[in-house]
């Protein structure tokens, strides 16, 4: 079975339109419908982007080997060694997945305070900044000033 033919199965099997799917993944349905009769090669972006929104191996849809779709666990597993993460990290995003509607927005409704506080005293903090910077220029200034006349006075 070819890449194109892979794509197909995965449309099929989602029940979706071309259009449909092809809005999903970026393009066209002329262009989804291209690839899906082999006319035209899948590109690595648009592979990317059918694992992505559909939760898709990789390795299935390039090879044909393996499942056809990634569990949620093997795919934030995957994001958490690609990104670095830290086992809490890790944790906490599992526990955030499972909150409910309510308690995610709460989570974000905190996270947003938090940010926000953070750039109010980092704006306090460049704006002290910027005073200090014309306080000193005003210095230098007033100092050059009072060496040019006493310089012509002399």
């Amino acid at each position: 079975m070819t890449q194109g033919e892979r794509v197909k199965e995965l449309r099929k099997s989602l029940n979706m339109t071309l259009d449909a799917f092809g809005e999903r993944i970026g393009i066209k349905k002329s262009g989804l419908s291209l690839i899906e009769n082999g006319k035209n090669a899948l590109t690595d972006a648009v592979a990317r982007s059918i694992c992505r929104e559909f939760s898709v191996s990789e390795e299935w849809l390039r090879t044909g080997e393996g499942e056809m779709l990634v569990s949620f666990q093997d795919d934030l597993s995957q994001i958490v060694a690609e990104r670095g993460l830290t086992a809490f990290d890790e944790a906490f995003l599992r526990s955030y997945i499972k909150l409910s509607d309510q308690e995610r927005a709460a989570v974000r409704k905190f996270m947003e305070e938090t940010v926000r506080m953070k750039q109010d005293a980092l704006d306090r903090k460049v704006e002290a900044y910027r005073e200090e910077l014309e306080a000193e220029r005003e210095a230098a200034e007033e100092s050059s000033a009072s060496q040019i006349s006493a310089e012509e006075t002399a």
